[in-house]
């Protein structure tokens, strides 16, 4: 459950990292690897988006991730709202 203040919006985002190859298609994202699948679907009374992010270091001090994508959604929560967000694997 993710509420908005009364005052303002909240861009709200939920992610996910991954060594799967991710492919945004008909509301779902479908990770990859090797013969096998899966999907990630979201559900929420607000419109979101599917994402998927670089998971390379920002900076020289962090990290390697080689291999790695970070996946997910967005959505914009209207100030005073409250939503839920059920976000599931299946094959």
């Amino acid at each position: 459950r993710v509420t908005a203040p009364d005052e303002q919006p909240v861009k709200y985002s939920w992610r996910m990292a991954t060594k799967a190859q991710p492919e945004v298609k008909n509301r779902r994202i479908v990770l990859r690897s090797g013969d096998k699948k899966i999907s990630l679907r979201a559900k929420s009374d607000v419109r979101f988006s599917y994402r998927t992010w670089s998971a390379e270091p920002k900076e020289v001090y962090d990290e390697p991730n080689k291999g790695v994508t970070i996946v997910g959604i967005e959505a914009d929560i209207p100030a005073g709202k409250s939503t839920d967000f059920v976000v599931t694997l299946s094959r």
